[in-house]
């Protein structure tokens, strides 16, 4: 897995400030999201990873900017609960959250076929939130992060973060569920294709909200 994603990193960032970035949807959302690589003799494995990606980040951003609405739900975890998002495209999406023994929050989505699989992977996910913040409190790092993604996880992990976190499952949308529009849905060829499949499916996001340097947006 780490060096599919390694594979995957080295396709985005030759890309997405390349000529051919339009040919990926890098003109409307400049971020990974929707990308996956997949090693092995068939691309359908790669191009089946980034769409669930695409769901997940599609009901992630959608939801957070009050466009599509959640169920909360119950999970086999003590302690962590769920929001569910059916997706219009098939499978599920779903948001864990928790509180850590440490004192602070983790969370961790994904997407899969089923609400289970979604879970067991969002679980993988939250797990690796606690230990990245975990690790920063004991290291005792100062201030607040120079990265805008790690800002963000640090403001949801604190309780001002959760507290809006909370606000948001509350709160409830006005008007019909969006339906999803394609801007890419194909391979990204290059040097690294010798050793892996890149493949990019990405849905028109709500706005570019999620790429401006704002830590109180939930999306890192």
């Amino acid at each position: 897995m780490a060096v599919s994603e390694a594979l995957e990193r080295w396709a985005f960032y030759a890309t997405v400030r390349s000529e051919h970035r339009a040919d990926y949807g890098f003109e409307i959302d400049e971020s990974s999201n929707g990308m996956a690589a997949f090693p092995g003799l068939s691309r359908a494995p790669a191009r089946r990873a980034a769409a669930l990606e695409a769901v997940e980040r599609f009901c992630l951003l959608n939801w957070w900017e009050g466009k599509l609405d959640g169920e909360q739900r119950q999970t086999d975890w003590p302690g962590v609960s769920a929001i569910a998002f059916e997706s219009p495209l098939g499978g599920v999406a779903c948001i864990l959250y928790a509180r850590s023994e440490w004192g602070f929050y983790n969370y961790g989505h994904a997407a899969a076929e089923s609400f289970g699989r979604a879970c067991e992977k969002a679980l993988l996910e939250l797990t690796r939130h606690e230990w990245v913040m975990r690790r920063r409190m004991l290291s005792g790092a100062p201030g607040t992060p120079a990265d805008r993604l790690e800002r963000r996880a640090w403001f949801f992990a604190g309780p001002e973060g959760h507290e809006l976190f909370l606000k948001r499952i509350e709160a409830r949308s006005t008007q019909p569920p969006p339906t999803p529009e394609i801007i890419c849905d194909v391979e990204i060829s290059g040097p690294w294709s010798i050793y892996t499949t890149v493949w990019r499916v990405a849905f028109r996001p709500p706005s570019p909200r999620f790429l401006h340097d704002d830590e109180t947006y939930f999306f890192w």
